[in-house]
C-alpha cells in the first residue's frame, strides 16, 4: 500500500513498545489478532487502521498503530490558509534502506524536493555506490537496523571515503530504543518512521544548513 505525503499528515501514530522478552514469544498473527479484538470494541474495522509489528528476540516488540485523523464535522470551518512550501535542495543524497516500499517512497520525496538521489538497498551496495560515484555526495540517509551492518557502522565507513559527508539516521524504532542498544547516542541526527515529505524536507535543511 502506497501512502502519499498528504495522507501521512492526516494519520495519527500510536507506538506500543516492550523492551523486555515477554512479548517476543508471540507470533505476529497472534499480536495482530489481539489488537484487532481491542479495536473492534472501539468500533473500528480493519479498513480504518494499519498496524505494524516488529519483534526481535531478546529486544522486545514495537507495535505501531496508524489511525485516521478524526474530523469534527460539526465544528465551524476554519479559515483556509495556503500551505507553505517545504524547503527544497539541490544536493546529492545517498539513500540506504532495505525495505523496498520505504526506499521508493523516500526516493520520491527527495526527488520531488529537488535532490539528486543515489539508492542502495543494503550497506554493501551503498559502499560500492559511494566508491564508484564521481561527483560529490552531500548527505547519507540510512536505516539504522539492517542485515550485515548497522547504519552507524556504515556511516563511519563512508566517512573514511568522504570526510565531508553529512548523515541522517532513520528507523521504525524510537530514538531511545536505538540508544539503549548502543547503536546511536542522543546527539545524532535521527528521524523516526513514518514521516511525511514536509517533515523530511525540514529535517534535511537542519542537517545541511547547520
Amino acid at each position: 500500500m502506497r501512502i502519499n505525503s498528504q495522507q501521512l499528515d492526516n494519520i495519527l501514530q500510536t507506538v506500543l513498545e516492550n523492551t523486555g522478552t515477554d512479548l517476543t514469544g508471540y507470533r505476529r498473527p497472534t499480536l495482530s489478532r489481539r489488537l484487532a479484538e481491542r479495536l473492534t470494541c472501539l468500533e473500528l474495522n480493519p479498513d480504518q487502521y494499519l498496524s505494524i509489528c516488529r519483534a526481535e528476540p531478546g529486544h522486545g516488540t514495537t507495535f505501531k498503530l496508524y489511525l485516521p485523523r478524526c474530523v469534527d464535522v460539526g465544528a465551524p470551518a476554519a479559515t483556509a490558509e495556503a500551505p507553505s512550501e517545504p524547503p527544497r535542495g539541490s544536493e546529492t543524497v545517498l539513500l540506504v534502506e532495505d525495505e523496498k516500499s520505504i526506499r521508493i517512497t523516500v526516493q520520491i520525496f527527495l526527488e520531488d524536493l529537488g535532490y539528486t538521489v543515489l539508492v542502495a538497498e543494503n550497506p554493501e551496495e551503498a559502499l560500492n555506490v559511494a566508491a564508484e560515484h564521481d561527483g560529490e555526495i552531500d548527505l547519507l540517509i540510512t536505516d539504522v537496523i539492517m542485515p550485515g551492518m548497522n547504519g552507524r557502522d556504515l556511516a563511519n565507513r563512508l566517512l573514511e571515503l568522504r570526510p565531508a559527508l553529512e548523515y541522517l539516521f532513520i528507523s521504525g524504532f524510537t530514538a531511545d530504543v536505538i540508544a539503549q542498544r548502543g547503536i546511536l547516542d542522543d546527539s545524532v541526527r535521527f528521524l523516526s518512521k513514518p514521516f511525511g515529505r514536509d517533515t523530511l524536507a525540514r529535517k534535511l535543511r537542519e542537517v545541511l544548513d547547520p
